[in-house]
């Protein structure tokens, strides 16, 4: 079964990184129950492919590469790097053109051939770092202050609250998997 479910989350893998999201129907339950979803999104699988969509617009050459995956009854971990080229406006940054890098961990819980569960954790943060590092370097910059300045340093110093934050463009940040997955409620957080 271990040795099975591998390959289905690593298919799962080539289907987003050919960006063909239908397949996602033959080996993600409809009524998938993801631990770490995406804010503002559809529940389950309609909520999955919605997010992957909005990363593929702004990520043009997305890809996903599963550096470790291990395997144990039912329940598949991968430690992952997603990749990809900024061509879109990604949390209020505008595209880029550079390439850049997050690492991540999966966790998937399978039943009857199919992901039911997931649980994820993304290092958005170094996402958020190389985005305004590439946009401080990017052209139309070099006659103004820079726009990034006072972020780039509360990267360094501290989380970013209310007003400080750039704009939503309406791509979800996959932050909150992070600082408010609803596990932590039960423990106080």
């Amino acid at each position: 079964m271990s040795a099975e479910n591998k390959l289905i989350v690593q298919k799962v893998y080539g289907v987003i990184n050919a960006n063909e999201l239908d397949g996602l129907d033959a080996l993600i339950a409809t009524d998938l129950t993801d631990h770490n979803p995406t804010p503002g999104v559809a529940p389950g699988l309609a909520g999955t492919k919605q997010t992957l969509s909005m990363y593929h617009a702004v990520f043009s050459d997305l890809r996903v590469t599963a550096e470790d995956i291990i395997a144990d009854g039912d329940k598949v971990v991968v430690r992952l790097a997603v990749n990809g080229t900024n061509t879109g406006e990604f949390m209020g940054l505008p595209p880029t053109g550079k390439q850049v890098t997050m690492s991540g961990i999966e966790m998937f819980r399978l039943a009857d051939s199919k992901i039911v569960e997931r649980w994820a954790e993304f290092d958005m943060m170094s996402l958020m770092q190389q985005s305004m590092q590439s946009a401080g370097a990017a052209g139309g910059m070099a006659n103004s202050a820079d726009p990034y300045a006072k972020y780039r340093s509360q990267m360094s110093t501290g989380p970013i609250r209310g007003s400080q934050a750039p704009k939503s463009t309406g791509i979800p940040t996959m932050m909150h998997s992070t600082f408010s997955s609803p596990d932590k409620q039960k423990f106080g957080h």
